[in-house]
């Protein structure tokens, strides 16, 4: 693009066309949020490929302790679907006999700070075949 200066200011040459909008007639500044979401929905099919062959027990539960998500493998060893497992508070899974540890393991989790950002934590599970395991989170 050609320009000249005219009295302090830049002048496009006249003999350059206008923009175009782009062919799928979207506006311009569309664009670079259609190609931000793209990069996300991408970003987001490979943590959720990651979560779903990981043959580790993840999970992520709130404050509360409901679960906003979980791995196939914990699905699996819990012997729920996710669905089942979405907004269900971890708590549930435990036995009754283990809840009150979990209760104050959550509640330390809470005190996590810069100078003491995380913490390991065991515990008794059970599996969906009634196996007993030991569990550690990190």
């Amino acid at each position: 693009m050609a320009t000249t200066q005219e009295s302090g200011k830049f002048v496009t040459d006249s003999a350059i066309a206008p923009p175009q909008p782009p062919a799928d007639g979207r506006p311009a500044d569309a664009q670079p949020v259609a190609a931000a979401n793209a990069v996300r929905s991408a970003a987001e099919q490979r943590y959720r490929s990651v979560l779903e062959t990981q043959t580790e027990l993840i999970c992520r539960y709130r404050p509360d302790g409901t679960l906003p998500l979980a791995s196939a493998a914990y699905c699996r060893f819990v012997g729920r679907s996710p669905s089942d497992l979405i907004d269900l508070n971890v708590v549930a899974l435990v036995p009754p006999e283990g809840q009150a540890l979990i209760r104050q393991q959550m509640a330390e989790l809470r005190q996590l700070t810069v100078d003491r950002p995380s913490l390991t934590h065991t515990h008794r599970a059970t599996a969906a075949d009634g196996r007993q395991i030991g569990r550690a989170h990190v």
